[in-house]
């Protein structure tokens, strides 16, 4: 109905299609692509992708939507609010150093998190300064520069990172994993290191592209896409085709003189008419159509008895189901990613009035971030572990809840406060879920804590609380700055 297998975007999706088949038939199999032997005696093989990053980086090209769930998910998950928490205290100092290194390079882990998505795996590379042990650089490598080697060294296996560049080709140690002391070395120099983002419950490092799981719908919808493209940069592209039955010619054509623009004889260098053929019918009708828009065919054909025109339309049958494959397509990846239709600002269905249905979906989106985002963070904790030895969690905010779900939460908060449901704490700890602008680390709760552990009813200390005077004025404080917020 829809495809010409002589066009060549049909090719490509075909070929790229089957290729996937492949990839994905050569992990199963677990067949080692490619084998290479070094000076150093290592046995090395490229180890074999579900699929391919040629095939990826097509899909992420020529499909909007994986493209832009691939960008939002990465911003969603990495370009919030970044904090570093450290396991123990005494590490309070480097841990805000590290904070500020993360910081500064944000925007690195959110373009590795953009192959992430689309890819089997995002990577990037992380380099130290050697005079301050909490400094280090972060450096996203575009996977399509990298591949996946195994290689054998004393008859054990290990695991590296290789990137080609226009310039050089260097080697990766993955951050995690251990390695041979430091003479093991691989290529022409030492090895740098780096993290990958990646794993799942098949693999070690990589993963299935999310994509995967609308695959034959998506090209479909990358196919229209082309199809479209196509028909601008020819022009006309046939929308109908019109059959027209002449009757059949007798003898040659007559001679006519040729005229201009305007109508008018030309002449040759004697002043006689220049003489042409005499047009045909069918020139005469490709003329009249060639300016018109459309996009018709035309067929002739000669009978003795020849009959009316017949137009065929053979396009505006398959407006409504190219639309629908192309909802389709945006519906079964979104699916597939987990991502609401309302994140990429489209509320396409009506609502009463009363409804909390996106607020529903919202919440639930913001679950499934929480999802994403817990591996990925171990994987930042362990190099920061295993590279400057401080323990700690990465917390980075996600996309704000919805205004309303803010106000019903912190009502039902404000009413356990005022009926001694809560202590101050407690209290301020919910709050500050909520509330952005109270800042937990501004209070210290391990001093005056018959004033943090007190509960009240109505704005007045609760049962036997009682408060001297220092401790009333830090009430009345946070009590009018709380009130400042409703």
């Amino acid at each position: 109905m829809l495809f010409i297998k002589s066009k060549n975007v049909d090719k490509t999706l075909l070929r790229i299609s089957k290729s996937i088949d492949d990839s994905l038939k050569d992990v199963y199999s677990q067949i080692q692509t490619k084998t290479k032997k070094e000076d150093t005696g290592k046995r090395t093989t490229e180890v074999p992708l579900p699929v391919t990053l040629e095939d990826c980086l097509y899909v992420f090209d020529n499909s909007h939507i994986v493209a832009k769930v691939s960008r939002i998910l990465a911003q969603d998950l990495f370009l919030g609010e970044l904090t570093f928490i450290p396991e123990n205290e005494e590490d309070k100092e480097k841990a805000e150093e590290i904070q500020k290194n993360l910081i500064d390079f944000q925007e690195e882990l959110y373009f590795a998190c953009i192959d992430y998505f689309y890819a089997p795996y995002g990577v990037f590379e992380v380099a130290y300064d050697e005079k301050i042990s909490t400094k280090f650089k972060l450096s996203q490598m575009p996977v399509i520069t990298t591949k996946l080697l195994e290689t054998t060294f004393q008859k054990n296996t290990y695991f590296l990172i290789e990137q080609k560049t226009d310039t050089s080709t260097n080697y990766f140690k993955i951050i995690g994993e251990e390695y041979p002391p430091k003479d093991f070395t691989y290529g022409k120099e030492d090895l740098g290191q780096c993290v990958i983002f990646g794993g799942d419950n098949f693999y070690k490092f990589l993963k299935k592209p999310e994509w995967l799981q609308a695959k034959k719908i998506l090209f479909a919808d990358i196919g229209i896409d082309d199809k479209y493209e196509k028909k601008i940069e020819n022009g006309n592209i046939a929308d109908a085709i019109l059959h027209v039955n002449l009757e059949p010619k007798m003898g040659g054509n007559q001679l006519v003189p040729k005229v201009n623009s305007k109508g008018e004889a030309l002449l040759n260098e004697e002043g006689n008419p220049i003489m042409e053929l005499a047009p045909d019918e069918e020139d005469i009708i490709d003329e009249e159509l060639e300016d018109k828009d459309g996009g018709i065919a035309v067929i002739y054909s000669r009978t003795e008895k020849p009959r009316s025109f017949q137009l065929v339309d053979i396009e505006s049958k398959d407006n409504e189901s190219l639309n629908n494959i192309e909802e389709k397509a945006e519906y079964k990846v979104l699916s597939s990613y987990n991502v609401p239709k309302i994140r990429l600002g489209i509320m396409d269905e009506k609502q009463s009035m009363n409804s909390t249905r996106d607020q529903s979906v919202w919440e639930i989106y913001t679950k499934d971030l929480g999802t994403f985002q817990k591996p990925l963070n171990k994987k930042i904790e362990q190099f920061i572990y295993l590279t400057k030895g401080v323990k700690g969690k990465i917390n980075i905010t996600t996309p704000p809840i919805f205004s309303d779900t803010i106000e019903i939460e912190t009502n039902r908060i404000h009413e356990a406060w005022n009926n001694a449901g809560l202590t101050l704490q407690e209290y301020l700890t919910a709050l500050s879920e909520y509330l952005p602008v109270i800042k937990l680390e501004e209070y210290d709760f391990t001093v005056n804590t018959g004033l943090w552990n007190a509960r009240y009813y109505n704005g007045q200390p609760f049962g036997d609380t009682a408060l001297n005077d220092s401790q009333i004025e830090e009430f009345n404080n946070i009590n009018n700055m709380i009130s400042g917020l409703e």
